[in-house]
Formats: structure tokens, sequence, C-alpha cells
């Protein structure tokens, strides 16, 4: 069925090629195409509004003109070509005003500007097209007198049922066609390319991150109609693909573990499947997510089913899209596990619920219930992960975008009563002024919290320019933290919405942090350049914020702090690894208290490890 979309799709693309040519009569091309071939200097700049701007709905680095530039060069490999990326101005207008077009394109020089507006100034109905039409000829005529080829591109098609008034669209698009023409100036008309998708929802909806901003696939969708129309000889390096098409480059791949907030990769769940997350690194770059589950009592890594939750294989079950994993944790509640990872974009959630029948641990999968069969079966089908995906688009559901700036962490995160994760994440607080085109601001780490019946979750800088930090929440009310700033200072510690009330002594090199069951929260942290037996201390705070710091007893150099048992212990329980030398770990997240082993991953080489180690209070 996919070959045979494809072969349709190349088909459709194949009659269209007809429809969004450059005429000879135009202003031609070739000067800029012999450059190319001899390798002289070619800048080529964009003006548009966020479709044009490399932003969180790809991977802050690519879009529909970096396609295409990556095609020119292996089309013509002498190519020395610079992009300049100039988006997000709202709207033809706005791109107009105070000197943002030559601030941003113009002084860069650039050979051609390809100009791409429509989406944002289509709100304003037919009524708006004259506007429209006088500012598209504007920009063409500021680009001719600096010595430059204009090309007007139209957009791509959106879902009209949640377009925010957009339904002018196709209006503004066959209008930026006429300007091109009346103009004289070359034309890219990606927009007809993007009307045969809009007959198939599904195909349709896997070339959009939302309703209406292209994803990766629809960028390069986009690309393609930019080369086929100017450098036909460039188009067969432009995949159209639905699927990120894996580089060679990138075919050997690293088994690894995943960042995260520590002793929340592994999970165990109260009907005893067994439960983690791992990953897989390509040339450094953390690509894939892999969720692993086990029903044996004590099970190697061997016996874990592995299913690729996001990554570039075919079989995944999400696309990757170009972004790199920078963190990933697993929660648990009422039999729904939830999956909550950072792509360098942002925040994300996928949740899967536990067959309806009980599992029997003593039965191999193969003579396991139907109900238990098919749960299995359904954990490669994207819906079985998207309880709370409300969109149309198959792809994870958005937590917390990062907005302004690539490199999105997740440093924690908790279930909410009504079973929606807060997380603490990284994030800019843009100074007054800022927006695409001007990203400064400052640095810090944010909860993002929902509130029952508002549409957008509320945003809360906690921490400016912060490194670290932990949260948990306390069941009577109120939610902890710890936070810090750099390694060499203090840990910071209080509850979200008032001041720190305590702080440690400088010179921390870890920490965890852990509820109290209703009584509030233990903090455990390391400092560095102590002796064993000073290294390790704890802090207690009650509900009443009573706190005090104290050393731990006795430790030696194998005894590591691990959290999460809920128990009689204050959540934190003193586990010695039975384990030589220091190992790349993660370990279980829930112990019941008459535990007597520990879940451990492990890193060695090129392989992950799952073992069951004993344990000693």
């Amino acid at each position: 069925m996919r070959l045979l979309c494809k072969i349709l799709f190349a088909a459709i693309v194949f009659s269209l090629s007809g429809g969004v040519h450059a005429d000879d009569s135009l202003t031609s091309l070739e000067p800029i195409t012999a450059k190319m071939e001899s390798g002289d200097p070619v800048v080529i700049a964009t003006f548009g509004d966020s479709i044009t701007w490399p932003c969180y709905h790809t991977d802050y680095r690519q879009n529909y003109i970096s396609f295409a530039v990556d095609a020119l060069r292996k089309a013509y490999p002498s190519a020395n070509v610079r992009i300049v990326h100039a988006g997000n101005m709202g709207s033809t207008g706005r791109g107009l005003t105070d000197g943002r077009f030559e601030k941003h394109v113009l002084v860069h020089k650039p050979d051609l500007v390809f100009i791409m507006f429509g989406m944002n100034d289509c709100a304003g109905g037919p009524a708006g097209l004259q506007t429209y039409d006088a500012n598209l000829t504007t920009l063409i005529g500021k680009t001719r007198e600096a010595g430059a080829i204009p090309i007007v591109a139209t957009q791509n098609e959106i879902f009209y049922s949640h377009s925010d008034g957009r339904d002018a669209l196709p209006l503004y698009m066959a209008r930026g066609i006429e300007v091109a023409k009346r103009e004289r100036v070359p034309a890219v008309d990606c927009f007809a390319l993007w009307k045969p998708l809009t007959v198939e929802p599904a195909r349709f909806a896997a070339h959009l991150n939302d309703y209406f901003h292209p994803n990766h696939a629809g960028h390069r969708l986009m690309a393609y109609a930019i080369v086929k129309t100017l450098w036909p000889k460039a188009a067969q390096h432009v995949s159209i693909d639905e699927r990120t098409p894996l580089k060679p480059e990138e075919a050997e791949s690293t088994a690894s573990l995943v960042p995260g907030p520590p002793g929340k990769q592994i999970l165990r769940t109260a009907d005893g499947t067994w439960y983690a997350i791992s990953g897989r690194r390509r040339n450094q770059q953390l690509t894939d997510l892999v969720f692993s589950f086990s029903r044996a009592e004590r099970p190697t890594w061997q016996d874990f089913r592995h299913i690729t939750l996001v990554g570039t294989r075919e079989d995944a079950v999400f696309d990757a899209m170009d972004r790199t994993i920078t963190a990933g944790m697993l929660l648990e509640k009422d039999g729904k596990v939830y999956v909550v990872f950072s792509w360098n974009v942002g925040v994300f959630l996928v949740t899967t619920r536990q067959p309806t029948v009980q599992l029997d641990l003593t039965r191999p999968p193969q003579v396991q219930s139907v109900a238990a069969r098919q749960w299995e079966q359904d954990l490669v089908k994207p819906g079985s992960w998207l309880e709370y995906q409300s969109l149309p688009m198959v792809r994870p559901v958005s937590v917390a975008n990062s907005s302004h700036r690539d490199g999105a962490l997740l440093f924690d995160a908790y279930l909410q009563s009504d079973g929606w994760p807060a997380v603490l994440c990284s994030g800019r607080e843009l100074f007054p002024g800022g927006g695409w085109e001007n990203t400064d601001g400052i640095d810090g780490i944010f909860l993002i919290e929902t509130v029952a019946g508002q549409k957008d979750p509320v945003r809360k800088m906690l921490f400016p320019e912060f490194q670290l930090a932990r949260c948990a929440p306390e069941v009577k009310g109120g939610v902890y933290f710890a936070a810090q700033q750099t390694k060499a200072a203090p840990l910071q510690v209080g509850v979200v919405g008032s001041k720190p009330f305590v702080e440690s002594q400088p010179g921390v090199s870890q920490f965890l942090l852990a509820s109290r069951s209703g009584a509030g929260i233990t903090l455990v942290f390391e400092r560095e350049n102590l002796s064993a037996a000073e290294r390790w201390s704890r802090l207690t705070v009650s509900s009443d914020q009573q706190h005090s710091i104290k050393p731990l007893l006795d430790p030696t150099d194998r005894a590591v702090p691990l959290p999460w048992s809920d128990n009689a212990r204050e959540g934190i329980v003193w586990w010695t690894l039975k384990k030589a030398g220091p190992i790349e770990l993660a370990y279980e997240s829930q112990l019941p208290p008459d535990a007597t082993s520990l879940a451990v991953l492990s890193a060695q080489g090129d392989k992950i490890h799952f073992e069951l180690l004993p344990i000693a209070q």
C-alpha cells in the first residue's frame, strides 16, 4: 500500500509539474545556476511568516529552503550556497514595517529572495487581497532594486475546520501567482502540489505538525516544488516520503541509556509487568526512543519486547523527524503508563493502558489471553498511544514547546489530579519586543501546568539561569522543588510559588528528591571533594516546612542512594549495589517495601543489559 501511494503521488507530481514552472520569458536563473556549477558564492534568502522560519514545527534547523539547498548541493557538487533565514514577520504588511526587510534580508546582499506570505494575511478575507497584492509588489520591487532576483512561493494547504479564519487562503495563493506573472518574476506554486493531499485526510495530516504548520514531510514537499520548478536536475535529491529518510551516515545505531530524572527510566506496575525506556544513538545524536516491557518475574534484556516508540526506522511508531531526544521518563497511574520525553523542540507525552484482563506471569506470552495479545499487537499502532491527542496529527502530544530556541530539556514531571503531567523543563523568557526575529531573553527552568477549563497550559519561570531542578508533589498540597544554579552552588529547596526556605552547602554534584507519603519530602545530595563518610547528606522536610540536614552514616564507595519507594522508610531507601566499579545505569522508580532486588539497566559498550541486583538495607 505504501509503495502504491508513492507511485500515485509521483504521478500527481509529474502531472502538476507543468503547472509549477518558470516561464522562459521571466527573469532568468541561468546566472545563478552558472555560479553553482562554478563554485562562486550564492546567497539565497527567504522572507516570510512562521512557515518560513525554522522553528519547533520542524527541528529549529531545517525547512523548505534548507531541504532545497541540500538538493542543490548534491546536484551541483561545486555549489557554494549560503542561506539567510528571515521569517515569522506575521504578514507581508508587518514584514515591510520598521525596515525589517532591509535589516533581515537585503543587508546580506542575496542573489535570490524567496518571498512566501499569505497564511496570516488571508485572515483579512477577500477584502484584504488588494493590500496583500500591493505588499508583495513592494517586496518584489525592493528585491530588484537591491540587485537580487525575487521568487514568489505559495504555501501549504490547511485544515479549514480549525483555520482560525483562514478560509480565504486559496484566494491569496492564487493572487500571489498572479502578482508574479504580472511582475514577470519566477513563481513556485507549492499550494498546487499540496491540493491532491486533501482528499486523503490521513496522508494530509502526515504532512502537518498542527492544523496549518507543515512538519518535515510538508517542508520536503515544498522543497520538491522549488527544485522541480527551478532546477529540475536537483528534484531527484528531495524525498517526498512521509517518513524522514534515514541518512546513509546514520544507518548504524548504538544502544544507549536515556538521560532524565534519576530512577524514572524503569518501573514495575502492580500486575508485575516490567517497563523500561532506552535509546539509540546515531553519530552521537540520540534519535530513537525504545519502549520495552516484560512479564517475566526475573527477566533478562532478551526477555523484553522492544518497540521503537520514536525513531528513524520504518517500524517506529512515530517518526523521529530529525529531532534529538534530550531526556525521558516513565510515570504510572491506575494501570496507565506515561512516557514523557523531550525532543530538542519541547516536551511530549504518549500513554498506553494495560490490558483489562490481569496478566498471568506464569504463562508464556504466546498463551496469554486474547486481550493481552491484542494489547501487545496494538502497541505498534500510533492510535494506542494518543489518548490525549485531539489533533488529527499522528505525532506525540505536545506538553510544552521551547518556542524560541533549540535545545529543550525535561528535568522532571509529576501527574496532576486529572492525570495530565506537569513538567519542569528548560525555556526562555523573552525580553520585551522579542520574537522569532529577536530571541534575546533569559534562560531558565519553567513549570508547565494545566488548569481545568483553560485551553493553554500555565507557564511559570521558577529559576532564571539555573542548570538543574527536580520536583515532587506532596499529598497534602503543594509541590516541592530542589534546584541548582551550578554544580558549585548550593541546592535551593522550597515549595513552588514561594521563596526557597533552605539551602544546602555549596559543591553539590548530584541530588535526588522524593515525596514522603504526605509528610513532606526527603532529599539526598552528594558533595564533591569530601571523604566517603562526609560525601552524602540527607535533607528532610516536614509538611510544616521544618527541615534538617544530616550526614548519612557509614556510606561506602559502592553505596548508592536510590529513591521512590513509597513506604514507611520516608520515600528514600538506601541500597548497596552488589556490583564492583562504576557503571552507567538507570534503575527502577517504584520499589515495594518487601523488595529483595533492584532492577538496573546498564549501558556497556554498544549493548544494554537488564539485571536484578540483590539489595541490602
